[in-house]
C-alpha cells in the first residue's frame, strides 16, 4: 500500500487542525459550507481557544469531519478560511463565517512545502 503526507512550513494566516486537540468534541459545517461550528468538551478549553482566536480577523481551520470538504471517507482534511467568530457559552460552541479554501490557497507561497510519498507492507498476523 502506499501513502503521502504533505509537510507546510507556513500557511496564509494562521491555522488550527482541529483533529489534533482532546477539547474538540465536534465540528460541524452547515449543509451550504457558509459556517463551520466547533463544539468543545470542557468550558475552560473554550474559552482558550475563544480568547486566542478572537485576536485573528482571518484564520484557517483545518477539518476532518463527514459534514466538511470531502469528508472522512476521501481520507482528506478540508481547510476553511474563518471569519466573524460567534460564541456560544451555553452549548460551548465557536461559530465561524467560512469558505473553503483548496489547500494551494492557503500555502504561504514563500515557503517551503514537502511531499513524502511512501509505501508499507500490510502484515497479516495469522500463521
Amino acid at each position: 500500500r502506499s501513502f503521502a503526507s504533505v509537510h507546510i512550513s507556513e500557511f496564509m494566516h494562521p491555522a488550527v487542525a482541529l483533529e489534533h486537540s482532546a477539547h474538540i468534541v465536534e465540528t460541524i459545517c452547515d449543509s451550504n459550507a457558509s459556517t463551520i461550528t466547533v463544539q468543545f468538551r470542557n468550558r475552560d478549553a473554550w474559552a482558550v481557544a475563544k480568547d486566542d482566536w478572537k485576536t485573528h480577523p482571518s484564520a484557517f481551520l483545518l477539518a476532518f469531519s463527514d459534514s466538511c470538504g470531502l469528508g472522512r471517507e476521501s481520507s482528506e482534511r478540508s481547510i476553511h478560511r474563518v471569519r466573524n467568530m460567534t460564541t456560544s457559552w451555553g452549548k460551548m460552541e465557536i461559530t465561524f463565517d467560512m469558505t473553503e479554501t483548496p489547500l494551494k490557497d492557503a500555502i504561504h507561497p514563500d515557503r517551503e512545502v514537502e511531499i513524502v510519498i511512501n509505501t508499507f507492507e500490510v502484515h497479516d498476523p495469522r500463521p
